[in-house]
């Protein structure tokens, strides 16, 4: 993902985790069909269900990014921002 591209190599310890762990599994959901919008796949409420946990899981992340990791990032790593 671009995000990761430009600014992953500067998160460290549990924010590089959370980061990483929550692009990773965005990423297997939208890679694959059956995990989220095939309805042969299965029945109407276990895709209701895939896209549910995936539509919560991107509003998490992009709460985090915004609360934590991008004050974060600006905390610590100013210059290397205005050069992305």
């Amino acid at each position: 993902m671009e995000e990761e591209a430009r600014f992953g190599t500067l998160l460290e310890g549990e924010l590089k985790q959370e980061f990483e762990s929550d692009h990773a599994f965005l990423l297997h959901c939208l890679q694959s069909d059956a995990q989220l919008i095939n309805i042969d796949a299965g029945s109407a409420q276990e895709v209701t269900q895939r896209i549910t946990a995936f539509a919560d899981r991107l509003i998490q992340h992009v709460r985090f990014e915004e609360r934590t990791l991008f004050p974060w990032l600006e905390q610590h790593h100013t210059q290397a921002l205005k050069h992305l």
